[in-house]
């Protein structure tokens, strides 16, 4: 483990990163010396991301030029630059494009790239959360492009990939609901 590593580890063990009005001034500091250490800026968008989600469970509605949303993006994208190979970016990525700016055929490229690195041998934490939340986020982004087909061949894989019953009821609206 690398000395940044450790003072990462050391600064933010135990730390609740949900509280960001305490964590955000060390994160800063920490970033100011490494800029472009991946697990820091992606913190920085989930901090943002968190905030945000829970605004939007209390039915507090967040229009699409926040500027917390802008951050957010680029945090991963910056998080993503500086490691090509950090999954869960690239996961978190994808979920913004689908869950915040409403793209989700952007979100499948970066959940396609998340599985590809996954399947290749790549992981950072817990191999098969990782690849059960990118194929999960794939799925949700098909169905919500209409493609159903492509979503339920995606659930197959997925459930091929991930050997988890977990996407067994992963429920993919019928193409003939509405007629």
């Amino acid at each position: 483990m690398s000395a940044i590593d450790e003072e990462y580890k050391r600064l933010f063990k135990g730390a609740n990163v949900f509280e960001r009005e305490k964590v955000e001034p060390l994160l800063i500091s920490f970033l100011q010396d490494h800029p472009d250490y991946a697990p820091a800026l992606r913190l920085r968008g989930m901090m943002i991301e968190y905030e945000v989600a829970l605004e939007q469970s209390q039915d507090i509605t967040v229009e699409s030029y926040d500027p917390r949303l802008e951050i957010m993006r680029k945090s991963y994208e910056e998080a993503l630059q500086a490691d090509p190979y950090y999954r869960l970016a690239a996961i978190d990525l994808g979920d913004y494009w689908n869950d915040f700016a409403d793209h989700p055929e952007l979100a499948i490229e970066y959940y396609d790239r998340a599985i590809l690195l996954l399947k290749s041998g790549q992981c950072t934490e817990d191999r098969e959360t990782e690849l059960i939340d990118a194929y999960k986020g794939k799925i949700q982004a098909l169905i919500g492009l209409d493609r159903k087909d492509a979503a339920a061949h995606c659930r197959a894989e997925a459930m091929v990939d991930c050997r988890t019953g977990d996407f067994a009821d992963f429920k993919i609206p019928d193409g003939d609901a509405g007629k």
